[in-house]
């Protein structure tokens, strides 16, 4: 068995664009400093509090009530405590939060939205977009040449002309017949659905007037870069195993020519790139190695099993028709996949770069940089106003 991974080249209808880098950018591309978003002008304008008057008392004293301490710091946005003078660290976090984290809020659902109107629509807002063209192509071996059509979480269309030789005697060309989902896509969604309701109640606590402890506003910040940080992972690389061979199987009549058990075809998302894996497949007749039990595995995942194990395993392979390959040839290469026992004899595999996923990812990865800023300082500040206490 030999495989092939290569990447598209020669013209195509989008480019390609790597991944982005934590460079400390925010959503636009304006450097700005860690933790913020550009802002209106009504929010730039409002002064940060002097560090040189940072050890001085405010002036005076507001009618605000006062804050139960029994229960940890709490967080007045933007103002000011009744019952105890106003800490440098403590006027520094409520400046931090209400010029700084607050306003940025609408910024982020506001780019969260549109990343989940890319991944369902194609477009930035709810209007659908056009479907998403791709290049098949596997270089100058011409293995596989040919196009792909994305729309939304499903693969739509696509039409491969087949040059390996070893795949062309399964099937010269393969035509999609039915839509093929890509639950990575419709994943990377619901994890932005989960993002923006995190976000809801994030711009609760961090409201005018809340009262909600540090502890808490940081708590609600986790839990919204960990929705970002999820719909990431969808369109990093195919997490679930029952996404790929051998756990993922072809679907009888997804293509044409039906090539059956003999070919299996994987469509999933890696690095934000559509990659289709095509493997030509010969089933295994032999016994034992044929053999499959009541728990779903055959004889050669027993033998892993028990090696696995670090047992020794009495090996079945007799007879004249297993004089052909070496025991451990079943071991190394014996799959189990769609009910039956198979080799693989060719694999390519082929990927293009998907415009909208890119733009969706780069989206996102801005969003949680900014997010794990807000949670780095508020942390940063509630440490220093706790050991001014």
């Amino acid at each position: 068995m030999s495989d092939t991974k290569v990447r598209p080249n020669g013209p195509q209808n989008t480019e390609k664009t790597d991944l982005p880098k934590k460079t400390g950018s925010p959503l636009d591309n304006e450097s700005l400093p860690p933790g913020t978003l550009k802002t209106d002008a009504s929010n730039a304008s409002e002064s940060r509090p002097d560090a040189s008057e940072s050890h001085k008392l405010p002036p005076e004293q507001t009618s605000l009530q006062p804050q139960d301490t029994s229960r940890g710091a709490s967080l007045e946005c933007g103002s000011l405590s009744s019952k105890r003078p106003m800490l440098s660290c403590d006027r520094e976090l409520h400046w931090y939060v209400a010029q700084i984290v607050r306003p940025q809020l609408v910024h982020l659902r506001d780019t969260l939205e549109v990343c989940g109107n890319l991944l369902r629509h194609n477009s930035p807002d709810s209007t659908h977009g056009p479907p998403i063209t791709l290049p098949i192509s596997a270089g100058a071996s011409g293995a596989l040449s040919g196009v792909l059509t994305r729309d939304g979480p499903s693969v739509t269309k696509m039409e491969i002309q087949v040059g390996d030789k070893r795949l062309a005697r399964v099937a010269k060309t393969l035509r999609l017949v039915q839509p093929l989902p890509l639950a990575q896509v419709a994943a990377a969604a619901a994890s932005v659905d989960d993002a923006l309701a995190e976000l809801a109640q994030a711009r609760a606590l961090f409201a005018p007037g809340s009262r909600a402890p540090h502890a808490q506003l940081v708590s609600q910040l986790r839990a919204l870069f960990a929705a970002i940080g999820a719909a990431k992972v969808s369109l990093q690389l195919p997490t679930d195993p029952a996404l790929v061979f051998p756990q993922h199987v072809t679907q009888p009549g997804s293509f044409a020519p039906n090539c059956g058990s003999r070919l299996a075809a994987d469509v999933y998302v890696s690095q934000a790139e559509v990659c289709l894996d095509i493997k030509a497949l010969s089933q295994v007749t032999e016994k034992p190695w044929c053999e499959i039990d009541a728990k779903g595995k055959s004889y050669a995942d027993r033998v892993r099993d028990e090696m696995s194990a670090g047992r020794t395993p009495e090996i079945e392979h007799t007879g004249w028709r297993l004089t052909r390959r070496p025991a451990e040839d079943y071991v190394a290469r014996c799959v189990t996949y769609g009910g039956h026992v198979v080799m693989v004899d060719r694999k390519v595999e082929v990927s293009s770069a998907d415009p909208v996923l890119v733009s969706t990812f780069t989206k996102l990865d801005s969003v949680e940089y900014v997010v794990g800023a807000f949670m780095a300082n508020i942390e940063t500040l509630t440490r220093g106003e706790e050991s001014e206490k």
